[in-house]
């Protein structure tokens, strides 16, 4: 059996009715919003990130930081994105012309160190928000989230399922740690091990959206079109 098999066995289980988002519920407003809308969300706010006033994106930020979970996860991003980080800062501190910031010389602007750190923090904000949509949504729901915003383009003959099983893949490659000598299994014939384990199945869970996740939706995309506006 090929490897590419495992992308064709998603099961969906029947749907369920998540938490009421206005009600009592233990679980937080956020866990109580739909995979989906979620997953909306984040795109709508790395989108804003790019428009929005930079106190906007440091008002972000901290919101982020109250967070244990996503701030965690959003400094262990910068930090692997410190030398993207790095390199963004000097190409417009070094390339924007403008009035020089030392007056030994004139390799350095006001207004290129502006913008250095006015790029760097709206990247910061996009990566928080990864960090923040990734300690919100476990992968199973992410991927229930992935595959309801992708079910209409099945009418066009795409089948969003497999890219779902994907996603799943990445995550659970991503986040287990690579065994010694891992890579001699990339080798190994479609007979072989790695072939056996492709044929696992993978169950997918998904949520019915009700009006709350649909009010939630609307009003982050009406509010990005409203910063877009007034940019």
């Amino acid at each position: 059996m090929p490897a590419a098999a495992f992308c064709f066995k998603v099961p969906l289980l029947p749907l369920l009715t998540p938490p009421n988002l206005f009600g009592f519920a233990p679980h937080s407003v956020i866990a109580a919003i739909h995979p989906a809308v979620r997953l909306l969300l984040f795109l709508v706010a790395a989108l804003a990130a790019q428009v929005l006033a930079p106190w906007a994106c440091v008002a972000g930020l901290a919101l982020v930081a109250l967070c244990p979970g996503a701030a965690r996860r959003a400094w262990i991003l910068a930090r692997r994105a410190r030398f993207l980080l790095l390199s963004l800062f000097l190409i417009f501190a070094l390339g924007t012309p403008g009035a020089p910031l030392f007056s030994a010389g004139d390799w350095l602007t006001r207004e290129g160190v502006a913008l250095g750190l006015e790029h760097g923090l709206r990247l910061l904000a996009v990566l928080a928000a990864v960090a923040w949509l990734l300690a919100s949504t476990p992968p199973a729901e992410l991927a229930a989230g992935c595959y309801t915003l992708l079910a209409p383009l099945a009418r066009l003959g795409l089948h969003p399922e497999r890219a779902v099983a994907r996603l799943l893949l990445v995550l659970h490659y991503g986040e287990t740690p690579a065994t010694p000598g891992a890579w001699k299994r990339l080798l190994v014939d479609s007979d072989g091990p790695v072939a056996a384990e492709a044929g696992e199945a993978v169950s997918l869970r998904l949520y019915s959206l009700g009006l709350a996740d649909a009010a939630v939706a609307m009003l982050a995309i009406s509010l990005l079109f409203t910063a877009w506006w007034l940019d």
